[in-house]
């Protein structure tokens, strides 16, 4: 196999409880030509100290702070500094299979055309400790522009670290850091409708923690949406854009009426009544 270089490209906001696990299974890859970019957005924790332990261990390790600015910037900062002909995204709670690089970059050696290989992945389950399927696998039939752009989070999505990326990719591609989040989303919208060449690999390479603080935050998705659709509309045709529109309306309505429901049954559960009724009297 041809040696390239992989820029690895991690964000870190106080994250550091997570890193070593996550730069663990970059250490114990089969695949040893890269560089690991570690970005500190800011973090108040011991990311730096742990980070530094990490370059003192091994020279591939890079470590760079930038005041607090969003996941976006992060990344955006790491695909400035990197070298590699491939990139990897990999965020700091997450880890990597020690095949994910080498299976890989074998893809785009077999088929000198792709530009993006795609593997398969598991949650990783930080209560239980035990891995599981996701609730959006990634599906072969929909690795195209008309599943990324309609079935996204409701039929599957793709975490951005199953991905290896062409650097050449990001040459007129950055990241939007006006967005909270769905920025992966706006991504791999544009490069599907930009018909990149894609590879997929159903083997199990990168897993997703599943924790409290990575949770989706409901209250704010609806807006987090309505500034994605603003970043992609300029990729959409009219017809797409308004088919779009609905879905996004369509399950919005969905999740407000399931989490209205869920509160209801919360309400009716005796532990819930005997609670408010010992609590209630403190509060007045």
């Amino acid at each position: 196999m041809a040696i390239s270089l992989v820029s690895i490209i991690i964000p870190c906001f106080n994250q550091a409880n997570y890193l070593d696990q996550a730069l663990t299974s970059i250490l114990k890859q089969d695949y040893e030509d890269w560089e690991c970019l570690i970005i500190d957005d800011g973090s108040t924790d011991h990311t730096r100290e742990s980070s530094y332990k990490w370059m003192k261990r091994d020279r591939r390790f890079k470590y760079y702070y930038q005041e607090n600015k969003g996941l976006s910037s992060a990344r955006n900062f790491g695909i400035n500094l990197s070298k590699g002909s491939f990139i990897q995204f990999l965020d700091a709670d997450d880890f990597l299979e020690k095949r994910k690089l080498s299976t890989s970059l074998k893809e785009f050696e077999r088929k000198k055309i792709v530009e993006i290989v795609i593997t398969n992945y598991r949650l990783f389950d930080e209560y239980s400790r035990n891995f599981r399927n996701p609730h959006f696998p990634i599906k072969k039939e929909y690795l195209n522009s008309e599943g990324v752009l309609f079935k996204w989070d409701k039929n599957f999505a793709i975490p951005i670290h199953c991905g290896i990326f062409c650097a050449s990719l990001f040459n007129d591609f950055r990241f939007s850091e006006d967005l909270k989040s769905k920025e992966d989303w706006v991504m791999w919208v544009k490069f599907f409708k930009n018909q990149v060449k894609i590879e997929y690999i159903d083997e199990y390479l990168a897993f997703y923690r599943r924790h409290d603080s990575n949770m989706t935050n409901y209250r704010n998705m609806t807006s987090d949406i309505l500034s994605a659709l603003h970043c992609i509309k300029p990729n959409l045709s009219e017809k797409e854009y308004i088919k779009l529109l609905e879905i996004k309306l369509e399950r919005s309505l969905e999740m407000n009426f399931s989490l209205r429901f869920q509160n209801r049954k919360i309400k009716q559960n005796l532990g819930f009544r005997i609670f408010n009724k010992i609590f209630k009297p403190i509060k007045a």
